[in-house]
């Protein structure tokens, strides 16, 4: 009854103000990139080859007119990329590495076995990896013929998957191709508690006897060992809004625009310092002549170039040789340049200064510093 009262006294309300309730409404949005291919431009802007970067953004079905999708591949325009991307990652993860230097522990079977993995590389590779592709897991497994030791990778993001019930880890999932006569298979092994299930598939997404790969021909299908836990550990540092359970790359948010943008104002800028080369205007009648055939021969200076002109006649002026260099706007180019910078580094540069705050800290507490 109370439920009916308040609804006719709502209505009589919105039809005394004469208030039209909202119109529903359905919104379709389209994902730009599926998240392996958002996983593959972060990997190739951090590997910073210019030639990849070309390739990938013009064969990018909707591409967001970017300098890297529309600027043509030819001579008549030099595509720089600034190599930010990978100082930023490689930056953040030394800084990571360095530290794991300090850390002692009272173990010597974790000293041995970390000897044996080279753990500090392993985590530098873990942490850029990490923040390139936005989470990753380390595998563990045992191979006595390698190592008498646990022998511990770490898989990209691209390569692996989670299974994640009621919010709590239930399996990891790791990745490898192989060719076998330019026929491409996929391993899948799932590391859950107790055990581990290997699975072989094809191109087709069909499942294949792990025999049709010889390397993987004495494998066993599954294999369980004694213990409750997962012979593998998630990493990721950001969570990712729009894939459930994934990280999130540093690159992701709008930083592939920023990087784009930088990588155009670098372009333009040596472009125009190209176009504004001093440039000589030389006379006909002054320029050196072959004296065997009478032709004109290149003036023998480094690095200079000319532009022949008429030469003057008896009535006019003598001829002479005019120099002209375009003027370049470079303050404009260093101000864009700095904006564009800015861009690329926010909210990057707080977490290291964050992380050397912390540094500190510890060094002044510590009583080293």
């Amino acid at each position: 009854m109370k439920f009916n009262l308040g609804s006719k006294v709502k209505k009589m309300i919105q039809n005394w103000l004469e208030i039209m309730p909202a119109a529903d409404q359905t919104i379709v949005l389209q994902e730009k990139l599926p998240r392996e291919l958002e996983a593959l431009r972060s990997q190739i802007w951090y590997r910073g080859d210019a030639f990849e970067l070309h390739q990938f953004f013009r064969q990018l079905q909707f591409n967001s007119g970017g300098f890297w999708a529309c600027a043509p591949g030819t001579n008549k325009v030099r595509k720089i990329h600034s190599g930010l991307p990978a100082v930023i990652v490689d930056t953040l993860a030394y800084i990571v590495k360095s530290d794991l230097n300090k850390v002692k522990t009272d173990s010597e079977e974790w000293e041995k076995i970390s000897q044996s993995i080279d753990f500090l590389d392993l985590a530098g590779k873990a942490v850029a990896d990490t923040l390139v592709d936005g989470d990753g897991a380390f595998k563990i497994s045992v191979d006595t013929s390698l190592s008498p030791y646990p022998i511990v990778e770490f898989i990209g993001g691209d390569m692996v998957d989670f299974e994640i019930k009621r919010g709590i880890l239930s399996a990891v999932i790791f990745k490898t191709v192989f060719t076998v006569k330019s026929h491409k298979f996929v391993l899948h092994e799932r590391y859950e508690r107790g055990f581990i299930e290997s699975r072989l598939y094809d191109s087709s997404g069909n499942e294949r006897p792990l025999s049709t790969v010889p390397e993987l021909a004495d494998m066993h299908r599954t294999v369980h060992f004694s213990g409750d836990y997962i012979m593998a550990v998630p990493l990721k540092f950001y969570d990712s809004k729009k894939y459930h359970s994934r990280g999130k790359s540093i690159f992701d948010g709008g930083k592939s625009d920023c990087f784009d943008a930088l990588d155009e104002i670098i372009s333009q800028w040596i472009d125009a310092i190209r176009a504004g080369r001093v440039q000589k205007y030389i006379p006909a009648d002054m320029i050196p002549r072959n004296p065997d055939d009478g032709g004109l021969e290149r003036v023998n200076s480094f690095g200079t170039e000319f532009v022949m002109i008429q030469a003057s006649l008896g009535d006019e002026k003598s001829s002479k040789i005019e120099v002209v260099q375009p003027e370049i706007k470079y303050e404009a180019f260093v101000n864009a340049y700095a904006n564009a910078m800015l861009m690329c580094l926010q909210g990057l540069v707080s977490h290291m200064r964050l992380l050397n705050r912390k540094n500190t800290k510890k060094r002044i507490f510590s009583g080293t510093f």
